[in-house]
């Protein structure tokens, strides 16, 4: 955690003026007004990696790995999967928590105070690259689901964000995982600065 919480340090002495655009999708978001407590859930069905189907994405990229260097593949696709819960989840909730503490705002994947579920789908990744002489920053769309837990029928409100975009300071994030993990990160702060007017003035 110590690691990430410098990654994510660095990122912010870039990245942290640039104001991400919300579009509500459907709802309203003054049933959540007060709330401050939230449980998390994360959400990758259906995504599309670049122009291509992840499932397309990640086969592609097995084969090509693999065919360079056996298992090198298998290895980069349990990483993909797995910097999910390892990373990117971790770096969203660390900085969601952050930011919102100024207005006691906190969440978790459980939290047993949590008035309302925030499920975070995201809808689409680019990984973005890093070769040395040439770069290109990941990016993510997102779209918010709040469901009162008291009523779980139905979302009260869907809000989507695009273009959340993700790299580190200095230009050193090689690792694919460390690009996208700052792109949650980013995500995590906006959500905050997008709620604080709605939720909490």
């Amino acid at each position: 955690m110590k690691r990430i919480a410098v990654s994510l340090l660095l990122f912010f002495f870039v990245s942290g003026a640039f104001a991400q655009k919300y579009s509500l999708v459907s709802g309203d978001l003054s049933p959540l007004k007060g709330m401050k407590q939230f449980v998390f859930a994360f959400e990758y069905e259906n995504m599309t990696v670049g122009k291509k189907s992840e499932e397309v994405y990640v086969s592609e990229k097995v084969a090509d790995y693999n065919k360079k260097e056996p298992g090198r593949g298998d290895q980069w696709k349990a990483a993909w999967v797995g910097d999910r819960a390892s990373r990117f989840e971790p770096a969203f909730i660390e900085l969601f928590n952050k930011y919102g503490e100024e207005f006691s705002a906190h969440g978790d994947k459980a939290n047993a105070q949590a008035q309302c579920k925030i499920t975070v789908k995201t809808v689409f990744t680019e990984p973005g690259y890093n070769i040395g002489i040439s770069r290109a920053d990941a990016n993510i769309n997102v779209e918010y689901v709040f469901t009162l837990l008291s009523d779980p029928s139905k979302p009260v409100a869907v809000l989507s964000c695009s273009r959340i975009p993700g790299r580190v300071f200095l230009g050193n994030d090689y690792d694919t995982g460390v690009r996208i993990m700052e792109a949650y990160a980013k995500a995590g702060k906006s959500l905050v600065d997008y709620l604080e007017k709605p939720l909490w003035k």
